[in-house]
């Protein structure tokens, strides 16, 4: 009996427990205590009240409970606390709470707020000189008027940024030999001047001699050879080398030579397709991915708006006049005739393919061109190498 008793009592005071902090929990979210000076402090409305006329403390009630619709009051920390904007300027700027607004939501009858992206700065470009190498000790510059690296009639730094860097690299290594000549030179005219000071046989001072004689030759002779070049032209001793200039050359009828192992004519290889828009084109099989693509980026840039096509012929099993086993790509399948008409086959180039350029379609795609044959021209004529 007094078990359960004592059980009751327990079961009392932890429901009133409870309902104390209930109680404290619903007066909280109903306000905040504030100290004169706007400090919230951690009592219900009932402890605030006790406290208001000695600590002048003052119970603040919330007008709409929680954040509304217009934004959200953020901590220090950015942590979302329940407090409308209101509620939220209230609290001193000391906690670091601040209003929000949400993006593209104003109060009934206003517009939405226009939110400006952020600026992003682009990164700093790489400033770093990766085209200057500074010597790690100075070489003399002999011709400091020529060479703009040159500083004190010392060359302490080597530019290799400029458009011929290896004419300069051999120009740098010949002066450069030049001076490694020179100190051999000297350094053997020491080693050879000693032994011969030092030596008491004769045969030891004749090689010293000999050292000595040889090294003042290689001297001179270095030496003589640069200032025999450089009277007869300075020009002889820089190295200019000349700009690679590459030149395509397409020779007349592009011919192929028949074979067992490459015959012409044979039916198996082609396929028939349509392309710009004519059926029944013929083609080799292995070439058809290729003309497919040149068909898209002729529809990309308008079709027979951009150049228009009337006809367009492709596998002919034709051999080479005067040529005996040679045959016309066309019998490979490798080649297009593309309006006849208009493009014709003769000395001299004429084309109704300017100023549109339909033929640089087949040129990006590593076709060649008769327009660009040097003997003869055959402007209709398109054809891919027999591979």
């Amino acid at each position: 009996m007094k078990k359960n008793l004592f059980y009751k009592l327990i079961l009392i005071v932890l429901v009133v427990q409870f309902s104390l902090l209930l109680n404290t929990h619903t007066a909280q979210a109903a306000g905040v205590c504030l100290t004169s000076g706007n400090q919230p402090v951690p009592y219900n409305q009932e402890e605030c009240g006790k406290l208001a006329a000695s600590f002048r403390y003052h119970w603040y009630s919330y007008s709409n409970g929680t954040q509304d619709a217009t934004g959200v009051c953020l901590t220090s920390g950015n942590q979302p606390v329940p407090y409308n904007q209101e509620d939220c300027g209230i609290i001193p700027s000391s906690f670091g709470y601040r209003w929000v607004p949400t993006p593209n939501v104003a109060p009934e009858g206003q517009n939405p707020p226009t939110t400006t992206p952020p600026t992003t700065t682009p990164p700093a470009a790489d400033t770093t000189d990766t085209t200057t190498y500074k010597l790690l000790s100075p070489l003399p510059c002999p011709d400091p008027d020529n060479n703009p690296d040159c500083t004190n009639n010392e060359l302490q730094i080597y530019n290799i940024g400029d458009d011929d860097q290896l004419s300069r690299y051999l120009n740098t290594m010949l002066t450069i030999f030049i001076g490694i000549c020179a100190v051999l030179a000297v350094v053997m005219i020491v080693l050879g001047g000693i032994e011969y000071m030092t030596s008491e046989l004769p045969g030891n001072k004749e090689n010293g001699k000999e050292k000595i004689r040889n090294a003042v030759f290689g001297l001179l002779l270095a030496l003589g050879a640069w200032l025999i070049l450089n009277t007869i032209n300075p020009k002889l001793l820089k190295v200019d080398l000349p700009e690679t200039v590459v030149v395509e050359v397409e020779l007349a009828e592009d011919n192929i030579l028949a074979t067992a192992e490459n015959p012409a004519c044979v039916e198996e290889d082609m396929v028939t397709i349509t392309l710009f828009g004519k059926g029944g084109v013929r083609v080799n099989k292995n070439v058809v991915s290729t003309l497919k693509s040149i068909e898209t980026a002729w529809k990309t840039k308008g079709g027979n708006n951009y150049y228009q096509i009337n006809t367009v012929v492709g596998y002919v099993c034709k051999s080479v006049t005067n040529k005996p086993g040679y045959w016309s790509a066309h019998a490979y399948g490798l080649a297009l005739d593309i309006n006849q008409a208009t493009n014709p086959y003769g000395k001299t180039l004429v084309t109704d393919m300017e100023p549109s350029k339909f033929y640089e379609l087949f040129l990006s795609a590593g076709w060649g061109w008769g327009g660009r044959w040097t003997s003869i021209k055959d402007a209709m004529h398109f054809s891919r190498d027999n591979k």
